[in-house]
């Protein structure tokens, strides 16, 4: 179709029957929206998206096109363990949540290291929660349980009865805010568990979970 401008309007082939309107919505009684186009020659593009798209620019002299909106809180993902994990006592052991429910990117390894690499660089919220089972009663020492970035500590929650051993299993919630470049940071969770006779363990199943999302 070719549109050509003149002072009586947007015209298909100088064809006064075949105007180009603009639908607005929003606007109140009594006020004005204009559209001001340059002197010149002037491209209007138009087309179908799909949902979820919106018109991207292409750039100067380049048609724009309907491209996938921005990623919101993506990359994310969920991740539990489908049974308990053997802890060695008064070890700092990594654990290993291999039962991945969400994984928005492929950025969560269940198998190999267990840990989220993001491959989109910005702002994470990371949360973990844990159950840990001493085993018996009166033997539950000391916990902490670590958020780890790149190896090293990035957040860490414990608990100590030293002298009183209460408790049987106890569990604990650990949440941080972390900046992630988008190639090689990683996470990942570790637990220290010193029970007084033999060894604890950590509770799966929904008793344990690993998850993140993007938050800018």
């Amino acid at each position: 179709m070719s549109i050509k401008y003149s002072d009586s309007g947007f015209l298909d082939g100088a064809d006064e029957t075949k105007k180009l309107s603009f639908d607005v919505s929003g606007v109140t009684t009594g006020t004005t929206r204009t559209i001001t186009m340059p002197d010149g020659d002037t491209k209007l593009y138009t087309g179908d998206g799909t949902s979820g798209q919106i018109l991207t620019s292409g750039g100067v002299g380049v048609a724009p096109t309907f491209q996938a909106a921005a990623g919101g809180n993506a990359p994310y993902f969920y991740a539990k363990r489908s049974g308990n994990q053997a802890l060695t006592d008064a070890v700092t052991t990594k654990i290993t949540f291999g039962d991945e429910v969400y994984d928005s990117d492929g950025c969560y390894d269940p198998t190999t290291n267990h840990r989220f690499t993001p491959t989109t660089a910005g702002k994470y919220f990371i949360s973990s929660s844990a159950t840990f089972d001493a085993g018996g009663t009166d033997r539950f020492h000391q916990i902490y349980y670590y958020i780890k970035k790149n190896g090293s500590t990035l957040a860490v929650v414990g608990a100590d009865d030293y002298d009183n051993f209460l408790g049987y299993a106890k569990p604990v919630t650990l949440t941080a805010i972390v900046d992630m470049n988008g190639t090689s940071d990683y996470i990942e969770m570790y637990a220290y568990f010193n029970v007084i006779t033999g060894s604890g363990s950590l509770i799966g199943n929904a008793y344990s979970n690993f998850s993140g999302f993007k938050i800018g």
